[in-house]
């Protein structure tokens, strides 16, 4: 639906490009995968979910030994599914993420806004994740006293491939 609907307005969504001042256009594998996501969330069928991960994927970093299927059907972890659906929803932004290796991976991490500083967060930003429940006010403030978004974040490869879902800081590399 996200996919009909952007090419029902006229193409692929453009996501700013903060580093470079320029939009970046989103490709049309990582918005396919995010449709597909945001069904299976929506319909609550936490082994759904679960099969859409990429091998490697990272749910908790703090605690690697656990499947998201594990951590989608602990009771502690209610709610994520919803959570899942609401980040999916807003606009992506691009990171490029330094492997150990040397190598460098593009990232679509949602929301965007992950990627910056609070203090960088347009006031329209903070005001639509506020009214869609992003955040609240308690919880702004120690995104602005911590300075990052520590809320839960989605990424995924210019592939498609979702990669992580995770709760936290996203580090602030390069775009």
């Amino acid at each position: 639906m996200l996919l009909a609907l952007a090419v029902a307005c006229g193409g692929v969504p453009d996501t700013p490009d903060t580093a470079s001042g320029k939009a970046t256009e989103v490709p049309r594998s990582v918005l396919e995968a995010v449709e597909t996501i945001v069904a299976a969330a929506g319909s609550g069928d936490q082994e759904r979910v679960a099969a859409l991960a990429h091998s490697g994927f990272e749910f908790d970093f703090s605690r690697p030994d656990l499947s998201l299927l594990e951590h989608l059907m602990a009771g502690s972890q209610s709610g994520l599914l919803g959570r899942l659906e609401l980040i999916l929803g807003f606009s992506p932004g691009r990171r490029l993420s330094p492997y150990g290796n040397g190598t460098i991976q593009e990232l679509w991490i949602y929301p965007g806004l992950a990627l910056d500083a609070p203090e960088d967060w347009s006031g329209a930003m903070v005001s639509e994740a506020l009214e869609r429940g992003l955040f609240s006010r308690a919880e702004l403030e120690e995104y602005r006293n911590e300075g990052a978004y520590l809320g839960y974040s989605a990424g995924l490869t210019p592939e498609g491939d979702w990669v992580f879902f995770t709760p936290g800081r996203v580090s602030l590399t390069p775009r």
